[in-house]
């Protein structure tokens, strides 16, 4: 069974426990457990790596045994992981992936922290509209543009005096708490892209804009999407390689030669490219376009693994 039938057969079936006899254990009790690579794979909030339940029901009211979705799971899990791990061997990557329309979430190599680079200018983004809404106010007009310009043009200065009004690093800590982000940490004073982050805790910033569990109003969500969907040629790249024909795109990418790493490349993405959330971080790249060429790699292989086969 492939893993788009996987995806299929989630995305058709009802995944509701019939008679379960237990409690499915924690995320955290799971993720304590050895997995390949660190892979998980989650519907609903529910990991399915552990699933108790006693029955599914399927399309047309019949029930069937859970065993057989497990299986199932556990082939698609597998697979792509292992795609992942051949293609990547010991590269420092980790990858996050949420389905907002099913539900289902794949991350790899979790446990990875990786310094932000720029794409920790979609978390000042949202602290400043955070400080503004708490102030019952909104952004200036110059808040506006550097908005704009540190969003859609990734400008450094800009970000800067953005990052300074929210508060510098302890008003990025406070992002976070409001974000509930659990392994990201912002860097020395002054030195916002040096912050390290998971891309499980991105998937979480990007959530924060795409549904209804978030600390934003609505226009504020889809003020900072309609900048994301507006970067400049040439910065575009990144997870919009995971994008179908029809699929609109919101990201943000990062790229930084780090010094403390030999010189060698950070470049991550993040962004939602039609119904899916992804992020994928990497460091250790030789050059900026080696480590762009992974990202998109990686970004593109998952999407084809997790999202249905499209009818035909």
């Amino acid at each position: 069974m492939s893993g788009r039938l996987f995806a299929v057969i989630v995305t058709a079936t009802l995944l509701a426990c019939v008679g379960c006899s237990q409690t499915p254990p924690s995320p955290a009790a799971i993720k304590s457990s050895p997995a390949p690579q660190g892979a998980v794979i989650e519907n609903n909030g529910q990991l399915l790596s552990r699933f108790e339940l006693s029955a599914i029901v399927l399309p047309g009211g019949k029930v069937g045994s859970g065993h057989l979705v497990n299986a199932a799971e556990r082939e698609f899990r597998a697979k792509l992981t292992t795609k992942l791990r051949h293609y990547l061997g010991e590269k420092p990557v980790t990858v996050a992936v949420r389905d907002l329309s099913t539900g289902i979430t794949y991350t790899y190599n979790p446990r990875l922290r990786v310094a932000t680079a720029s794409v920790v200018k979609v978390e000042i983004l949202i602290g400043l509209l955070l400080k503004a809404q708490q102030a019952h106010r909104r952004l200036t007009t110059t808040e506006k543009a550097l908005a704009i310009r540190m969003i859609e043009h990734s400008d450094n200065d800009a970000a800067t005096a953005l990052y300074n009004r929210v508060g510098g690093a302890d008003g990025m800590a406070w992002t976070g708490r409001k974000l509930a982000l659990k392994n990201t940490n912002p860097g020395p004073p002054g030195y916002w892209g040096a912050t390290t982050t998971s891309a499980t805790d991105q998937i979480t910033i990007l959530a924060a804009l795409t549904t209804t569990k978030t600390p934003l109003t609505t226009t504020n969500r889809r003020y900072v999407l309609h900048l994301m969907s507006n970067v400049t040629p040439g910065q575009d790249w990144g997870v919009s390689a995971a994008a179908s024909r029809h699929d609109t795109i919101a990201l943000k990418n990062g790229w930084l030669a780090r010094d403390a790493d030999g010189g060698r490349w950070t470049v991550n993405s993040i962004g939602k490219v039609g119904n899916l959330l992804i992020a994928v971080l990497s460091s250790g790249n030789s050059t900026m376009t080696a480590g762009v060429h992974t990202v998109e790699h990686v970004a593109a292989t998952v999407a084809g693994q997790i999202r249905p086969a499209p009818a035909e």
